[in-house]
């Protein structure tokens, strides 16, 4: 990620950072990028932005970059829909709602979708092209890709927090705590009884 692309993403993650009591950070002073991964399909990454305040202070944001459907093969394309799904689930209050009930996962920031303004051809496929191109159009309606007006917005970045916990290790312990957060989830949906 280039560090203008950083900073500005850093920027508009600031409101959200003071208003859900995250960070006190006012203004940026610097922001330190660390790639994480790519993603399964090669079209996007997720980069560690540190955020630097005036003061020193410092917060972890994650960055996602979710790139176009059009390089995919029909294979890629399964996965890249997840990414979709994604950028959804971060744009609703549900990542919040379930941190409320002490389900934690990352919190959203910031998400963005821009067009990537390539026609592009997707890799060949296996299916009619007019029964692919109708299943296609519902895909991309459902998953918020492509507009009610047809202008698509097929890329996107999702700014979220970075939780703090390591990998996952089975133990007696480890596999307590998933089933306490696996029952707030349910809770939060199916009530508490």
């Amino acid at each position: 990620m280039e560090p203008k692309q950083a900073t500005r993403l850093a920027e508009l993650c600031l409101p959200a950072l003071q208003s859900k009591g995250i960070s006190s950070i006012k203004t940026v002073a610097d922001v330190k990028v660390d790639r994480l991964a790519g993603v399964w399909t090669g079209e996007g990454g997720i980069v560690k932005l540190t955020l630097q305040g005036e003061g020193g202070e410092a917060c972890p944001v994650v960055a996602k970059a979710i790139g176009s459907y059009k390089n995919c093969d029909a294979m890629q394309l399964q996965d890249h829909w997840s990414y979709y799904n994604e950028m959804s689930f971060y744009e609703s209050d549900l990542p919040d709602s379930m941190c409320r009930a002490g389900a934690l996962c990352p919190r959203p920031l910031h998400v963005t979708r821009t067009g990537s303004g390539d026609g592009g051809s997707r890799k060949a496929s296996r299916v009619s092209s007019s029964e692919a191109s109708a299943r296609m159009q519902s895909i991309l309606r459902r998953f918020r890709v492509q507009e009610d007006s047809g202008e698509e917005k097929d890329t996107g970045i999702i700014c979220m927090t970075m939780l703090d916990s390591g990998r996952w290790s089975p133990s007696r312990e480890r596999t307590q705590d998933a089933l306490t957060w696996l029952a707030r989830l349910h809770a939060l949906f199916w009530g508490n009884e």
